[in-house]
């Protein structure tokens, strides 16, 4: 995992894929972020064939506790009707990939694992 800083309001999804990726935010396709978040990793889906990205509705320890680069869905420290995402390893919050870096004390809410 290489810290990824999002480029434009809207896209940290998309900075914590590049992030858990290797690549650079614009190496992946832009996805709307008016989308729900289950059409996010739908679309995402689609363009990364060879991976599984799913929600996990709950905060389940099992996946909490892994030693995978997960991500974190939290409510936006800017805007309470808005998700944020971030990257959690070891059961903790590792990387906000806003510049603000704001997001570092919140409550994750859902999970996103990214799996081969």
């Amino acid at each position: 995992m290489i810290p990824v800083l999002q480029k434009r309001d809207g896209d940290c999804l998309v900075a914590c894929l590049a992030s858990i990726f290797e690549c650079r935010v614009l190496d992946l396709p832009y996805i709307r972020s008016g989308s729900s978040l289950r059409q996010q990793i739908q679309k995402w889906n689609t363009f990364l064939a060879r991976y599984n990205i799913k929600l996990v509705s709950s905060v389940q320890e099992r996946y909490w506790r892994s030693h995978r680069f997960l991500i974190g869905i939290t409510r936006s420290p800017r805007d309470r009707r808005a998700s944020h995402a971030v990257i959690v390893h070891g059961g903790k919050i590792v990387h906000d990939p806003s510049p603000i870096q704001d997001g570092y004390r919140r409550k994750i809410q859902f999970l996103v694992l990214v799996e081969p």
